[in-house]
């Protein structure tokens, strides 16, 4: 509902969701947590309002049930201020409450998990500093195939997200347009995690392969991430909005760091038409 001048309010519900590389459907589950055969959710409600009465600022608060899972609660403030036709600066706030509910399909549940940014904007470059924190002897965990995770760091390969981690990101961005080559962008980035301990997670109450399992030994994990990325959006034609993007990413971790070491790089082309 859009009725009102600024705001956004809605709600719903789902029963299942669409696995990207199968057809059918199925249970909602999680991204990290694995239910135990037979139990699953059968249902997530939702419900939220979106503020965009002040130029520069959006809010918005929002909460949901994963049935017989968790009710989670989520939080954010986004600001942009320019100073003037040059400069500007962007803080942000991101928070999140899980607590399990029901029947706690994924056991004991108690996790505040935030993050906070700041970006300064320079004609066409920008810097980006953000701290993100999960206090919690779980992960900070999301319905799976939702991506409905919205912290500063978790916008990697990695989450960041282990219990009770700690992890700071640095990241570079230019738009080209500014020097001819409008459709242009390139950034460059790195995080580092670290203080991931489960050592005092009990939820799974000693069921091997349910809940968070495996994450009791984790203790004292650290990792670290750097990407670079071009993107380029076509200008004109009939391929106009045609977007290409190209990424580069290395990961590397301790040895009990649920992500692992990896090297990737991303081809990523997106092309928009109308039917009608």
């Amino acid at each position: 509902n859009r009725s009102f001048d600024g705001w956004l309010i809605e709600g719903g519900q789902a029963s299942f969701t669409k696995p990207y590389n199968q057809s059918g459907h199925t249970r909602i589950g999680t991204s990290y947590g694995t239910l135990s055969d037979g139990d699953e959710s059968r249902h997530l409600n939702w419900a939220g309002v979106a503020w965009s009465g002040v130029e520069g600022l959006t809010s918005s608060l929002y909460a949901s049930e994963l049935k017989d899972i968790w009710n989670q609660y989520y939080y954010d403030l986004d600001y942009t201020w320019h100073l003037n036709d040059v400069i500007s600066l962007n803080p942000g706030l991101h928070f999140y409450h899980t607590q399990d509910t029901g029947d706690a399909l994924l056991g004991d549940i108690d996790n505040n998990t935030w993050s906070a940014h700041l970006t300064v904007g320079i004609g066409s470059h920008s810097v980006t500093a953000a701290y993100q924190r999960v206090n919690g002897n779980t992960p900070f965990d999301y319905i799976s195939q939702g991506d409905s995770v919205y912290l500063d760091n978790s916008q990697q390969y990695s989450d960041f997200n282990g219990p009770n981690e700690k992890s700071f990101q640095v990241s570079y961005a230019i738009n080209m347009a500014e020097y001819g080559v409008p459709g242009l962008k390139f950034n460059i980035y790195q995080a580092r995690g670290w203080g991931i301990d489960g050592t005092h997670y009990n939820g799974n109450k000693g069921v091997e392969g349910k809940g968070y399992d495996g994450i009791q030994e984790q203790d004292g994990e650290h990792h670290y991430e750097y990407g670079i990325g071009a993107t380029y959006a076509v200008q004109s034609g009939p391929l106009k909005a045609t977007t290409i993007r190209g990424t580069y990413t290395a990961h590397r971790a301790s040895e009990l760091q649920s992500d692992g070491s990896i090297n990737e790089f991303r081809l990523v082309t997106t092309i928009p038409f109308n039917i009608l």
